[in-house]
């Protein structure tokens, strides 16, 4: 699985996999199969679904805020 945070130990496997995820889904929008079948397998299949709506979300809010300068 592709990680952002250079390998450090700071973060726990669930914590390093949600950086992961909103690393890919804001830098790149595509997020690799491995890292969503990561979340399922640590949080089950409910919570990979509320942690995408909330990376994107924020993602969204960002990405309108400084098209319209504000």
């Amino acid at each position: 699985m592709p990680t952002s945070n250079g390998g450090s130990n700071i973060f726990n496997e669930e914590e390093r996999t949600l950086i992961t995820l909103t690393d890919l889904s804001t830098k790149q929008v595509e997020v690799a199969a491995e890292v969503i079948e990561q979340l399922k397998r640590l949080f089950g299949e409910t919570k990979p679904v509320e942690a995408v709506a909330t990376v994107t979300a924020y993602n969204m809010v960002s990405r309108y805020l400084v098209a319209l300068a504000i």
